[in-house]
């Protein structure tokens, strides 16, 4: 009897004895495993992309002059480089002139600096202002130099008049605005509407 115990004894030693060099085996091969750490740093970008992601962004600003200006956007994060640059996606905005005109802007991405509010917005950007649409693809507001410009495939319309352009720049404190094509040989073009169109 006392055989059979050294022997089951002996057994269970060398089956715990197995059991733990096999699992230190295992746990040290897999941290030393390239493919292992390699996945490890994927990780550990996607963490830090999540901890950046921002969603139902809003940003409200006025001036010295009692304008007021609104962005919002369903989503967006910090640049990487900068962390005064907000990268917004389905972003909708709103200036509130102090004569209580609204200018309404969509589009689906921009770029605002949450520190001078200048902001570039980009893709399929619609302006509205009283009765008056400008479509776009590039719009750049910049109110540290009170300039907006507007570039490519710019469509302006209201109830009497269309034209067809590349950029247009506009001084908001003058209002003076001018309006060009990228080409020297290629024309603004204007079409007259006869209020019905």
């Amino acid at each position: 009897m006392l055989t059979k115990s050294i022997f089951y004894f002996l057994i269970s030693l060398l089956l715990f004895v197995l059991i733990y060099v096999m699992g230190y085996y295992y746990f040290n091969s897999t941290k030393n495993n390239p493919i292992y750490q390699e996945d490890k740093s994927i990780v550990e970008s996607n963490t830090s992309e999540k901890k950046n992601f921002i969603e139902n962004i809003i940003y409200t600003s006025t001036d010295a002059s009692g304008n007021k200006y609104e962005i919002k956007s369903e989503t967006g994060r910090f640049d990487e480089h900068d962390e005064e640059l907000i990268l917004m996606n389905n972003v909708n905005a709103q200036i509130l002139l102090k004569n209580k005109t609204k200018i309404f802007i969509t589009s689906k991405k921009a770029i605002y600096n949450n520190k001078t509010n200048d902001t570039i917005f980009t893709k399929n950007i619609n302006i509205s202002y009283i009765n008056h649409k400008i479509l776009c693809e590039e719009l750049n507001f910049m109110f540290t130099k009170n300039l907006m410009s507007l570039k490519e495939n710019i469509v302006y319309q209201n109830g009497y008049e269309s034209f067809f352009a590349d950029i247009m720049v506009m001084d908001l404190l003058t209002k003076e605005t001018k309006i060009f094509m990228n080409d020297n040989t290629s024309k603004v073009k204007f079409l007259k509407n006869n209020g019905y169109n």
